[in-house]
C-alpha cells in the first residue's frame, strides 16, 4: 500500500511560541514602534529646507509601513489629522505626496497631462465641437483638456428628490458644477483672497458605499489664486489643509499641479466628488492604476491614441 505522506510542516509552526519566544517578539514589536515614534517625533522638528529634503524623504520612506498602518486602522483617520502628524506631506510643493503614492503604486505610470493636451482638444474639436468653443474661454490649454476630458465624459447626475424644491444652496451647488472650470477641479478666486478664511464653494458629499467613512465630507480641489487667469499661485484644498504647488511661474503650473491632486486621493484615501468619477475613471487608466475602465473612456482613450499617431506621421 501506498504511504500518503502531506508536506513537510516546518517545527515552528506546529508548536507555540515559547514564554521566551514570546518576550522577545513583544521587545522586538516595542523596539520598532519605539524606533517609529521617534523618527516621527524627527520629522515633526524638522523644518523644510533645501538641505533638509533628502532626510525628510528618508523619514518618510523609513516610517511609511508604521504609517499606512496607523491611517488604515479603524476608525480611518481623516486628512486633517494625518497632515498634522505627518507636516511634511505639505512640504515642497506636494514632493512627499508624489513619494508615497510611488511607494503605493509602485508599477504605477508616469503620466504627463502636457503629453495629451493637444490631442484631447483635437478630439473635442472633432466631435464635439460646442464643447470645445465653450472651453475657450479658458486661457491655458491644459486646464481646458481638464475640462473637456470633463465633459466629454458622462457625469454622474445630481440626485434630487422629486417631491420637493431645491434650497438655495443646492441651486449654487449645480450653478458652480456647471461653471467653467468646474468647481469640482479647480476654484479661481481672487490673487488676494485669505486662504484661511475662504469657504469652498461646494456642498459636502455623502461618501461611496464601501467607505470606511460615513460622514459627509468636502472632496478636495485646486484652487487658483489669479486676477487674470493667466498668472497665480496654486494651492491644493484637502479638509480644510492648503498644500503649496510649487511651479515655475513662466510656465503652465497645471500638469505639476494636477499630478498632485490626483496622487492625494490615494495618498490620504479620500473619495473623489461624484462629478469627477467618470473623467478620473480615465486617469486611473492612463496613470496606470485601472486596466479595465468604463466603455466611454476606453473610447476616449483609443481616439486621443489615434490622433496623437496621425500627427507623427
Amino acid at each position: 500500500m501506498t504511504d500518503l505522506k502531506g508536506p513537510v510542516i516546518p517545527r515552528q509552526l506546529l508548536t507555540h511560541p515559547t514564554p521566551v519566544e514570546k518576550k522577545i517578539l513583544h521587545l522586538k514589536k516595542a523596539k520598532s514602534h519605539e524606533n517609529y515614534e521617534s523618527m516621527v517625533k524627527k520629522l515633526d522638528k524638522m523644518e523644510a529646507t533645501s538641505g533638509s529634503k533628502n532626510a525628510i524623504s528618508q523619514l518618510m520612506k523609513c516610517t511609511y509601513s508604521e504609517r499606512r498602518k496607523w491611517m488604515d486602522q479603524p476608525p480611518a483617520n481623516t486628512s486633517a489629522r494625518i497632515l498634522e502628524k505627518f507636516i511634511h506631506f505639505s512640504s515642497y510643493g506636494g514632493l512627499m505626496i508624489s513619494e508615497e503614492f510611488q511607494r503605493l503604486y509602485p508599477n504605477s505610470i508616469a503620466f504627463d497631462l502636457s503629453d495629451i493636451v493637444s490631442a484631447v482638444l483635437q478630439h473635442s474639436k472633432n466631435s464635439r465641437q460646442k464643447l470645445y468653443e465653450e472651453s475657450g474661454c479658458l486661457q491655458y490649454d491644459t486646464l481646458r483638456a481638464l475640462q473637456l476630458i470633463y465633459d466629454v465624459l458622462p457625469t454622474v447626475p445630481v440626485k434630487m428628490s422629486k417631491d420637493r424644491s431645491l434650497t438655495n444652496d443646492e441651486t449654487n451647488n449645480k450653478v458652480w458644477l456647471a461653471k467653467k472650470p468646474c468647481a469640482a477641479i479647480v476654484q479661481i478666486i481672487p490673487a488676494n483672497t485669505d486662504l484661511q478664511g475662504y469657504k469652498n464653494v461646494l456642498l459636502p458629499t455623502e461618501p461611496p458605499p464601501k467607505s470606511k467613512s460615513k460622514q459627509p465630507t468636502l472632496a478636495p480641489v485646486m484652487i487658483w489664486l489669479s486676477d487674470d487667469h493667466l498668472f497665480g499661485e496654486i494651492y491644493l484644498n484637502i479638509d480644510g489643509h492648503y498644500i503649496h504647488v510649487e511651479a515655475d511661474p513662466l510656465i503652465d503650473p497645471f500638469p505639476k499641479a494636477f499630478d498632485i491632486f490626483f496622487k492625494l486621493y490615494f495618498v490620504f484615501n479620500v473619495h473623489y466628488h461624484p462629478q469627477l468619477k467618470n473623467s478620473f475613471n480615465f486617469f486611473e487608466y492612463v496613470y496606470g492604476l485601472n486596466a479595465k475602465p468604463i466603455p466611454s473612456v476606453r473610447a476616449l482613450v483609443g481616439s486621443i491614441r489615434q490622433i496623437q499617431v496621425e500627427s507623427k506621421n
